[in-house]
């Protein structure tokens, strides 16, 4: 069982597996570029890269790859659960239909 914590208090707990189902999407596509100079608006920005969570991630990557962004595929993972809590990400902005 994980246990998230954020502050000294308990966000969330469960086994990591289940946690890593909450991440919308099934993969994740990395743009290496700060969020401002990137075509689509990410999900996320951290740290000079922009974070995508999608079900297509050959849609995004395309689109990203010709204005010239450098990408990764992955999929999705307990960190990336624990960024979007943490983090407090908002799963109603960032790109639309991914």
């Amino acid at each position: 069982v994980v246990v998230v914590l954020n502050k000294g208090r308990v966000v969330d707990t469960g086994p990591p597996e289940a946690l890593i189902k909450k991440v919308p999407g099934k993969y994740v596509v990395e743009a290496y570029a700060p969020a401002g100079e990137l075509p689509l608006r990410p999900h996320f920005a951290i740290g000079g890269r922009g974070i995508y969570f999608v079900d297509k991630p050959e849609v995004v990557a395309k689109a990203l790859v010709e204005g010239g962004v450098r990408v990764a595929i992955r999929p999705r993972s307990l960190e990336d659960y624990i960024l979007m809590r943490i983090g407090e990400v908002d799963r109603d902005e960032g790109s639309e239909d991914l």
